[in-house]
């Protein structure tokens, strides 16, 4: 039953989006010198992508932390229980910023280390993960979510695994 609701709200975010950038290509794109097909070449790849990442990788992202929380706990910066009761805030100085300067700070750090693990990915052994991302022969939004699972979950661990270890409180929430 929980599994058919979070079915229903992917497909339905998907539509939502798919329309919302519909309308953004189609107005702003029409500069481009050719018009795109509605339903491109790889749409449905990138549709696949869509629903493995959200549906599957996603899920499996939250044991990659585990890496990093058994960390503080072995360091005694927190505790299993506290984070089983998520109940846990990060340490530190980072930790007691108000909330509005965590939120920026941690936007900007993400961001960067999204640009080095991006560039990472580019050279020798990381490129045939990444490529999967480089081969939409045609694109538009839904194209740049074609990503393999082994370049999902390094990209997000490089970007979160950081801020966790150096006591950032994790419930304050941005994305990059």
């Amino acid at each position: 039953m929980k599994a058919d609701k979070t079915i229903v709200s992917v497909f339905v975010t998907l539509l939502i989006l798919g329309a919302i950038f519909f309308f953004i290509e189609r107005l702003l794109g029409r500069h481009s010198g050719r018009a795109q097909p509605i339903l491109r070449k790889g749409w449905g790849t990138d549709v696949v992508y869509w629903f493995t990442t959200i549906l599957l990788a996603k899920p499996i992202v939250r044991y990659l932390f585990i890496l990093p929380l058994g960390i503080l706990v072995v360091a005694r910066l927190t505790t299993g229980d506290v984070l089983r009761m998520g109940e846990y805030r990060g340490f530190g100085p980072l930790s007691r910023q108000p909330v509005w300067l965590q939120a920026i700070e941690i936007y900007v750090l993400v961001d960067f280390f999204a640009y080095w693990t991006h560039r990472l990915f580019h050279r020798g052994r990381m490129w045939p993960f990444h490529a999967v991302h480089h081969s939409s022969e045609d694109l538009d939004w839904l194209g740049s979510l074609r990503v393999h699972p082994v370049n999902d979950f390094v990209n997000k661990l490089m970007q979160a695994a950081p801020l966790l270890l150096v006591g950032f409180n994790p419930t304050v929430r941005c994305s990059a």
